[in-house]
């Protein structure tokens, strides 16, 4: 193979290698308070918080989710998630990684991963 064909080649191996590194990496944990403060620099990010559930509302459409109210000492916010109809959640302490979006004018996430945690 010529060197035409090897440093293209070369170089698309890394960035690949480099897209998988980064796809990888943990979102930091945040603070809900932190989120809802700087709504801008969190829009279509991906976060990770804990907090305790406050309320749930399971709705059944097409694609059934629910919407849960998660709270921690410096504010709540609602996530959206395709979390089981039987599994109830209220009053438990999660940890929810997911993508900060807007609707209605409020901010939610869309939990990728729900996890039942230890409260601290």
């Amino acid at each position: 193979m010529d060197n035409t064909l090897k440093i293209p080649l070369s170089l698309s191996l890394a960035g690949i290698l480099i897209l998988l590194f980064l796809a990888q990496q943990e979102p930091p944990l945040e603070k809900i308070g932190n989120i809802n403060n700087h709504s801008y620099n969190f829009l279509n990010k991906k976060v990770k918080i804990e907090g305790t559930v406050i309320n749930e509302k399971q709705y059944d459409n097409i694609k059934p989710f629910k919407i849960l109210s998660i709270k921690d000492a410096t504010g709540s916010i609602q996530v959206t998630c395709n979390c089981p109809g039987d599994q109830n959640l209220t009053g438990k302490f999660i940890q929810v990684k997911g993508k900060v979006s807007e609707y209605n004018q409020n901010l939610q996430i869309n939990a990728d991963e729900i996890t039942l945690k230890e409260e601290r």
